[in-house]
């Protein structure tokens, strides 16, 4: 028979053994009234949720968090209904499990600080939408998958943290809302609503084989590509779909934009009128990679321009597909062999507007493959040696455009380039030069 004392020895070391077991996570389901997440009544089963729980909002949401509260994942399933859940002391903590809304799921509004332990994923597949007022913490890398949309309504929403966009929209809704973050689209889009929404964003358009990233700036309308203002955007492809950069429209009239890297072939579209768009910058960091533009408008005072365009490291490619509407290009810098190559399918041109004379130099040059040039500055073409016209025309209509540059006018079988020089001293004399290529 065992002592007493031994049998208090080893009740007291199952216990402690049982103490030692981790609790299993569970489902805790919102009970659907009105209330503080942390009221206990309010949870089926009458248990707040822990770190390790999954969480599962449905019918009326609760209005308050009222302590600090944890989940491994949120689960929306509510009625089409808008909710704002609202907590100006305490913060939500979600672990791995991330967050999803199912589809149909009424626009959910997080008013409260948000905590982010761990990467995560998130499958927001409500086109109402899951929306932040208050700024996501922990700097995590978020990727989403889901069809419908997030929504970043209050400034540096995702601190520094990189947003996956593989599906579904990120819309951006007050300035600076994704300052500090980086937006990788691979399959979705970002669709900025106001003007600087993106300042301070790095956005990274990739495209694969059945679907493109897309920054769509449509939504912003008499803000246009104002809402690119300081975001630099990168075309960055991995598969045969171009990163598209969209949505130009009416009213469009801005001062600068944002700066463009091509690291590989990218598309920038629209259709707007009586306007102009102008990036502050364009480089191509990749090696003969292609921009193409392709304007749907018919106004042809639409141009789009770039402040500055950088051959220092690679050549690149512009493809203007447009059927009136020009690519302005300002200071161009280059001093090697690297060239600028022009190719235009429509009426759509090349413009470019500065004296390059102490900036682009070297063997490279311009490149004409297609469509037309046309150089409105003096020592446009800088002192480079490497220009050259294979096809379509470069025209002048400013004094001295050529000046110091060297010019080669070719022909073949089927083509031939065309030089058309009007250089003009004062306001009474011009005359125009006019030479061809052999066919």
């Amino acid at each position: 028979m065992l002592h007493r004392n031994t049998w208090f020895m080893l009740a007291l070391l199952a216990f402690l053994i049982i103490l030692a077991i981790p609790l299993q996570a569970a489902t805790r389901t919102w009970g659907g009234a009105t209330g503080a997440w942390n009221t206990p009544a309010k949870w089926v089963g009458g248990v707040i949720p822990t770190a390790d729980d999954d969480v599962v909002l449905t019918g009326t949401l609760p209005s308050s968090l009222g302590a600090a509260a944890y989940a491994n994942s949120i689960t929306i399933k509510t009625a089409a209904v808008a909710t704002t859940i609202t907590d100006a002391t305490y913060a939500l903590t979600i672990g791995a499990g991330g967050i999803t809304a199912e589809v149909g799921a009424g626009k959910v509004t997080f008013a409260f600080a948000t905590t982010l332990t761990i990467d995560q994923v998130w499958n927001i597949n409500s086109t109402n939408g899951l929306q932040f007022n208050k700024v996501i913490s922990g700097n995590k890398t978020i990727t989403h998958n889901g069809s419908g949309q997030i929504i970043a309504n209050i400034a540096n929403t995702f601190g520094t943290s990189t947003i996956q966009l593989n599906a579904g929209t990120l819309s951006s809704n007050v300035a600076n809302a994704t300052t500090g973050a980086t937006i990788n689209v691979s399959g979705g889009t970002v669709k900025p609503t106001t003007a600087n929404a993106l300042y301070g964003t790095t956005v990274i358009l990739n495209g694969g084989d059945t679907s493109n990233g897309t920054l769509d700036i449509s939504a912003g309308n008499s803000h246009g590509s104002s809402a690119l203002t300081g975001a630099t955007i990168i075309f960055d492809n991995a598969g045969t779909q171009l990163g598209t950069i969209q949505g130009f429209t009416t009213y469009n009239n801005i001062a600068i934009a944002g700066d463009i890297q091509v690291h590989d072939n990218g598309l920038i579209t629209g259709g707007q009128t009586n306007g102009s768009d102008i990036f502050n910058s364009l480089t191509f960091t990749g090696a003969n990679k292609t921009l193409v533009f392709n304007w749907s408008n018919t106004n042809v005072a639409d141009y789009i321009k770039f402040n500055s365009v950088n051959l220092s490291a690679n050549s690149g490619t512009i493809n203007n597909l447009s059927s009136v509407a020009f690519v302005s290009l300002a200071a161009i810098t280059g001093n090697n062999a690297n060239t600028l190559t022009y190719t235009g399918a429509g009426a759509g041109y090349l413009r470019l507007t500065n004296d390059n004379s102490t900036t682009w130099s070297g063997s490279g040059g311009l490149i004409i493959n297609s469509g037309s040039v046309v150089l409105s500055a003096a020592n446009s073409l800088g002192t480079t040696s490497g220009t050259t016209v294979n096809d379509g025309v470069l025209s002048t209509t400013a004094a001295s455009a050529i000046n110091n540059a060297t010019v080669t006018i070719n022909g073949g079988a089927n083509s031939h380039g065309t030089l058309d020089t009007k250089e003009q001293s004062g306001k009474r004399r011009s005359k125009r030069r006019h030479y061809s290529g052999f066919e």
